[in-house]
Parts: C-alpha cells; structure tokens; sequence
C-alpha cells in the first residue's frame, strides 16, 4: 500500500501537481470514537424511519431485524449476516439516541472543531486538495474465511478516510493500482465543502492518465448490455 500510495504520488507530480506533506495534530489522527458514537445514535431512528416505507413483509423495526438476523433460519443459511454488523445493530438499540449527552457534545462542539481544523491546515498550505489511500491495508478476507497470509500492521486501516464520514466534506475514491494478489486499492481526493467540481476534476484527470481500473472477471456485463472502457 506504501508503494502503491508513492507511485500515486509521483504521478500527480508528474501531471504538474505541487504536492506537499501535511502533518496532522493529533485529533485528526483517531477519529472512529466520534463516528462510533455518531452512527450508534442515527441508526436505529434512520433505518426504522426507511422500514415504515416498505411493504407489510419486512421488519419494522430494528428490534425485529436482530430477531430475524439471530433466527436459525437466516443466521445458518447463505444469507447469514457479518456477526459484527448484528452487534452493531444490538448497540444502536441501546443506545439513547439523539437526545443523549454525548451525541450532542459530539455533534455541536467535537465535529465543529474538526471541521475548522481541517479548512485550517488546508488554508494555512494553500491546499486544493488533500490525498491518502482509501484504505491503508488491502481489502481483508471475508469474516468465514480465516487466511493466515493476510497481515495488516495498522489497528484501523479506515484512516484517515474518516475524515470525510466526520467532516461531511467531499471525497472521491479512484483506482490506484492492485496488489500483488490482484486486489484494487484507491486513492482519495479530499477538499473543502463545495469543492466537488475541483475534486471530480482532479479524479478524472488522474483516473485518465493511470488508466488503473480493470472491469471485474466475476461481474461480467449481463445480458444485453454493453460497457465501453
């Protein structure tokens, strides 16, 4: 991922990018808990909101989706879910939802504050744009397929893609290469709120030049249709 990331790098230097490195102060560094937190409140509210729209056959509320999700039936079968996201569920429902204490200190102080720190470091090196791989580790496998030969040395390769989920300003992923395994990895296009004109641009012109992406083996096109890369 190291290389790959370098490669990307030199290549934007390459189209006339000025590139710069940029440090970044420590509350940048491990946003999850702010996510985590964020996510466990908005779920369960959100997604039984989307459930009332829905036909009488599906659940209608997350209380029966953790039912379904824990049935026999569906926890033994093909359609099984990742036990992590059925705990994911399990936590939201605890949760107090958007009138709790923390929630709302997050909400109105904590992701502000990441906010101007972000436009801060982009304003103070008069930064376009900033770039990181999607994620700092190849995709890993599925949760049924235990592959010794996977190793990721980062406790969460999700970062710093946070910053985008956190901030809610724009990012855009692009292919940047595949692993010796043959797996795709990317490279994000980070920048200010409103700047999605300025990033799609700066996609396009590296995705036209790298020409990195390969239409997927497992997903042929079907029937009828036809793609031109």
């Amino acid at each position: 991922m190291d290389a790959l990331t370098e490669a990307a790098v030199d290549k934007l230097k390459e189209l006339g990018a000025m590139v710069i490195d940029v440090d970044f102060p420590m509350e940048l560094e491990n946003l999850w808990p702010l996510m985590e937190t964020v996510t466990a409140a908005e779920f369960e509210p959100q997604i039984e909101a989307y459930l009332v729209t829905l036909e009488e056959s599906y659940p209608d509320s997350l209380e029966e989706m953790i039912t379904i999700s824990r049935s026999p039936e569906v926890a033994n079968s093909d359609n099984a879910l990742n036990p992590g996201r059925i705990r994911g569920f399990e936590e939201s429902v605890k949760h107090r939802g958007l009138a709790d204490a923390g929630y709302l200190y997050i909400t109105q102080f904590k992701i502000p504050a990441v906010r101007k720190t972000i436009l801060t470091i982009m304003a103070s090196g008069n930064l376009d744009a900033i770039v990181f791989p999607t994620m700092r580790c190849p995709a890993g496998p599925i949760y049924t397929t235990d592959d010794p030969t996977y190793k990721c040395a980062i406790d969460d390769s999700y970062t710093p893609g946070y910053l985008a989920n956190v901030s809610g300003f724009p990012g855009i992923s692009v292919p940047m290469g595949f692993t010796k395994q043959g797996l795709p990895v990317g490279l994000t296009f980070f920048g200010r709120p409103y700047s999605e004109p300025k990033l799609l641009g700066f996609a396009y012109a590296y995705e036209q030049a790298t020409q990195h992406r390969k239409p997927p083996k497992t997903t042929p096109a079907l029937p009828g249709e036809r793609f031109e890369y």
